[in-house]
């Protein structure tokens, strides 16, 4: 854990486009500041492809990837990761945000304090 009590734990398939999603409905055509903090667990190999952002849709068709400071994960220690983002004009289903892999090798990974700002 980086701060708090507890930490998410993936564990990842060996797919593309797998991790962490949570539902939310962001307003539409808001500006979103995306930021937390990840670490690889240290059994796992190199993890260069880590991807965040929003699907206005609730499918992995309509994800849009919001452009991160670094797309590397390290077993050395906790990383601050960060990204800016626009929400669509419009939405439906189920959207979410997401912090996931865009490549298919499994991992271990932990993500934490996790913070979305309108604005």
């Amino acid at each position: 854990k980086n701060s708090g009590t507890k930490s998410i734990k993936d564990i990842t398939m060996a797919a593309a486009d797998v991790g962490i999603k949570q539902n939310i409905t962001l307003t539409d055509s808001t500006n979103y500041a995306l930021s937390f903090m990840a670490k690889l667990d240290g059994a796992s190999a190199a993890f260069a492809t880590l991807a965040a952002g929003y699907s206005s849709t609730g499918l992995t068709a309509g994800d849009s990837n919001c452009t991160l400071n670094s797309t590397t994960l390290v077993t050395t220690g906790w990383t601050r990761y960060t990204c800016t983002f626009a929400s669509a004009a419009s939405h439906s289903g189920t959207p979410y945000i997401y912090i996931q892999q865009t490549h298919s090798t499994a991992h271990t990974y932990y993500v934490d304090a996790v913070q979305l700002i309108a604005g």
